[in-house]
């Protein structure tokens, strides 16, 4: 597969023509992050099998972090460039 590189201005772009799916998303460190609230520790592992199931869909892996007291924190990169691609943009979308 052949990935396009994003840099973080044409994120930002496309974040801002992109609203509000890209909303919550940031490039950060190469890779792009968000943080999603739950109301509770329970809907923060539901929500994580949710990713989980959409990034399996996709072939495409992200990181997922189920935090105290209900926050998902997931991290988008594509390891193969080490950076992101418009395969992050879309999985994140």
């Amino acid at each position: 597969m052949r990935y396009t590189p994003i840099d973080e201005a044409a994120f930002t772009r496309q974040r801002a023509l992109s609203e509000p799916l890209l909303e919550p998303w940031e490039y950060v460190d190469q890779a792009l992050r968000a943080d999603f609230a739950t109301r509770s520790f329970t809907e923060a592992g539901r929500l994580a099998a949710e990713i989980s199931l959409a990034a399996d869909a996709a072939d495409h892996h992200p990181d997922i972090d189920v935090r105290y007291p209900g926050v998902v924190r997931v991290v988008i990169t594509t390891h193969a460039t080490g950076g992101v691609t418009e395969h992050d943009v879309r999985l994140a979308a």
